[in-house]
Parts: C-alpha cells; sequence; structure tokens
C-alpha cells in the first residue's frame, strides 16, 4: 500500500485464478462456432493464471468518503504466456 497523488491511495494486487468452461463461454463467446470449441481452448481450460493489477482509490475530505475508485488489471500478459505468443 503506497499512498498516492492528491490524497489518494494506490494498493498493488495479486488475483490467481483457474479458467473454467464458463469463463471461456462468457469471455470468449467467438471461441465456439457450431457448437464446437476451438483448438485453443484445450490450450486454456483448467489452466491457472495470475493476473497483476492495481486498485486506486481517491479520498475527499469535505465529504469523509472515497470519491473516486479505480481498478486496473494486466490480463493480456499472463493469457499470452499461456498461449505461447
Amino acid at each position: 500500500m503506497d499512498d498516492g497523488p492528491d490524497d489518494s491511495l494506490l494498493v498493488t494486487t495479486k488475483c490467481e485464478l483457474t479458467i473454467t468452461e464458463t469463463m471461456l463461454y462468457c469471455g470468449f463467446p467467438n471461441l465456439i462456432k457450431y457448437g464446437k470449441w476451438s483448438a485453443l481452448v484445450d490450450k486454456m481450460l483448467g489452466k491457472k493464471i495470475v493476473i497483476h493489477g492495481s486498485t486506486h482509490s481517491f479520498w475527499d475530505h469535505a465529504s469523509g468518503r472515497v470519491r473516486r475508485l479505480q481498478w486496473k488489471a494486466d490480463i493480456l500478459t499472463p493469457l499470452r504466456r499461456l498461449l505461447g505468443v
């Protein structure tokens, strides 16, 4: 956790997840055509990836509340690593 600019707080995050059929179906519907999965699915299904990111919250002293919350995550790098590209 680090202090950021303008009364903000920056927290780095790390999320480990296992890729499921539902995730692929909802996140990448183009991987299924005519009821059949693409060959890419075999490379991803059941595999674990680690996603690094950050959460940045900005504080409003007047109201005593968080005025803005930003979340960033790099999902592309672990997917590229998994697929070998």
